[in-house]
């Protein structure tokens, strides 16, 4: 939707609404990779995964600011969106649990009755 298509009185208010979704959006992407940050764990391949996240997001976020850049609010939106959810797949991945803890192990044959 460009900016150009829409006069009198009700452009700067869906200008406003634009402008408005464009920032919740980048808000939501930037506060979830910031959160997704600070996550650490102990394993290597899981830590892997939240760092590859992180960076998929960080650069969805830059497409959305050239997106913004060339006033195309519509694709930087939906870009802040890709960064969200690179994001929340992260946290995912740092806060899971493991199926089986070290507590939890499953017990041997030998402990069974026969």
């Amino acid at each position: 939707m460009r900016r150009r298509n829409f006069k009198g009185a009700l452009l700067p208010a869906l200008i406003k609404v634009i402008d408005d979704l464009v920032k919740t959006n980048e808000i939501l992407a930037v506060t979830s990779v910031m959160n997704a940050k600070s996550i650490t764990v102990e394993d290597s391949y899981k830590q892997e995964i939240i760092d590859r996240e992180i960076a998929m997001a960080e650069e969805e976020i830059a497409k959305a600011h050239d997106e913004m850049a060339k006033e195309r609010p519509g694709k930087a939106i939906i870009r802040f969106k890709l960064a969200w959810k690179h994001a929340r797949h992260a946290i995912f991945i740092g806060t899971e649990k493991p199926v089986i803890s070290e507590r939890e192990k499953i017990p041997s044959l030998s402990s069974f009755p026969s």
